[in-house]
């Protein structure tokens, strides 16, 4: 499934956990509309999800030096480069 972007093997790893992290995201935002009666903004939603991408990858990948401004600006590049 992630060939197309080059990222079959060991590149595997991290994105599942972005998948994950995405999923988990979308699941988050949609209790907050559903329970809290949050409005959806679409803007928010999308800022939320990088920031919460980036900070679990940088977690979980002890390889991961990319600042938060390289993950927003070439996240294929950064995600090339780690080793999962």
């Amino acid at each position: 499934m992630f060939c197309a972007f080059g990222m079959g093997g060991s590149g595997t790893g991290v994105w599942r956990v972005l998948w994950l992290a995405i999923v988990w995201s979308i699941w988050k935002i949609k209790n907050d509309i559903t329970f809290k009666n949050k409005i959806c903004d679409i803007v928010e939603i999308f800022s939320t999800i990088q920031a919460k991408t980036w900070a679990i990858i940088r977690d979980k990948f002890k390889n991961f030096i990319f600042s938060y401004f390289d993950w927003v600006i070439a996240l294929l590049e950064c995600i090339k480069m780690l080793k999962g």
